[in-house]
């Protein structure tokens, strides 16, 4: 057995997630004040924030699903399962939340407003503290980890058509597809991400060499990098007025586009050693292991800098490119902190609980 297929985990994906963890937190920091400056529309093609979202979602497919088509004897417990996808995803997800709400209601502290927050639920904390329906107005990045939760319940059904045929998983992503309406448009992205994962050893394979994506794969690569940047492209020159046109009489988005173009670049890094050495760097793997903290913390922190940007001025003498520059760089450092410290003290502690409470069920359950 590989090491990789022991672990249950390649580890290289760590840095790619850490790098659009990255990208979402710059993306929204250079777009929340200053999207029309020249100078950052050029770099949102790079800190492509929106579509980050569209590569998490297939990488989750990929990830949540891989050992399982890697190894048909390895159980699928769905019960053991969904108990270490809530520990894994709520406790970071609390945190953020309470943060964003204490900063939001920094100058209001009082028993009375703990009482209309948290107990008359005035301004449904509850429904958002427990990501349901996908109702989000306080940590509003959350709607994101809505649908991972959401599709983390269905993923352990995908992976048993996988498993039953993998050629089902074709037909399933096509339905995904065509169901968009009705499913998401981010059903297609796990179902994409979980194909991935069913024919891995075929994309490692020497004989992918063969296949069409490998013999044209520069232009591919430049294909998808096209295909990801397409909503910037819209957002900054309004040229896809008739794909704009035809997606929504198929009704689908842009995230689908920007779904398969992720999927292309994790093909490329799945296949190509070169590129996996890259993300085996020591900073970008450290990026990668805190990228869940970075996606939670960096939105208090552009919120916090945005709100007291008039305040700030004054100190940089009116200079708005240095306090730009400053403000990034504190974000950036602050978040990393802060992304640090939930991943120690937060998300690892409660990964381990996750797993000893889905043992003790399972222990339970079988008994």
């Amino acid at each position: 057995m590989s090491k990789e297929l022991s672990n249950n985990r390649l580890d290289y994906l760590d840095a790619m997630r850490g790098i659009a963890a990255m990208m979402v937190l710059v993306g929204h920091f250079i777009n929340w004040k200053f999207k029309d400056n020249p100078i950052n529309q050029v770099l949102s093609y790079i800190f492509n924030a929106n579509d980050a979202v569209s590569f998490f979602f297939v990488l989750s497919g990929f990830v949540l699903s891989w050992a399982y088509f890697q190894n048909d004897t390895k159980p699928l417990a769905i019960n053991k399962y969904y108990v270490n996808r809530i520990f894994r995803l709520f406790p970071g997800f609390i945190v953020a939340l309470l943060l964003c709400l204490l900063y939001y209601n920094r100058h209001q502290l009082s028993f009375e407003r703990f009482l209309a927050l948290f107990i008359y639920n005035k301004e449904m904390f509850w429904e958002e503290f427990f990501m349901f329906r996908g109702y989000n107005s306080i940590f509003l990045p959350g709607w994101t980890l809505c649908i991972e939760l959401n599709m983390s319940f269905l993923m352990p059904f995908i992976i048993i058509v996988g498993r039953y045929n993998r050629q089902l998983l074709k037909a399933l992503l096509v339905a995904s597809l065509l169901a968009s309406y009705i499913l998401g448009f981010f059903f297609f992205h796990f179902v994409l991400g979980a194909l991935i994962a069913a024919f891995y050893n075929e994309i490692i394979s020497q004989d992918f060499k063969k296949s069409f994506l490998y013999k044209y794969r520069i232009a591919i690569l430049l294909l998808s990098i096209l295909l990801f940047s397409v909503r910037t492209n819209d957002r900054i020159f309004g040229s896809y007025d008739n794909l704009k046109y035809i997606l929504a009489y198929l009704k689908i988005d842009f995230y689908t586009i920007t779904g398969v173009a992720s999927a292309l670049f994790l093909l490329y890094t799945l296949h190509f050693k070169s590129a996996q050495n890259f993300f085996r760097l020591g900073l970008l793997q450290f990026y990668g292991r805190i990228s869940y903290g970075i996606y939670l913390a960096h939105w208090v922190f552009v919120i916090a800098f945005y709100d007291y940007w008039d305040k700030l001025l004054p100190a940089f003498n009116g200079n708005k490119t240095a306090l730009f520059v400053f403000g990034i760089a504190a974000v950036i450092l602050l978040t990393t902190i802060t992304a640090t410290l939930l991943y120690y003290f937060v998300e690892k502690p409660f990964m381990k609980l996750g797993k000893k409470v889905a043992d003790k069920i399972i222990a339970v359950w079988t008994m």
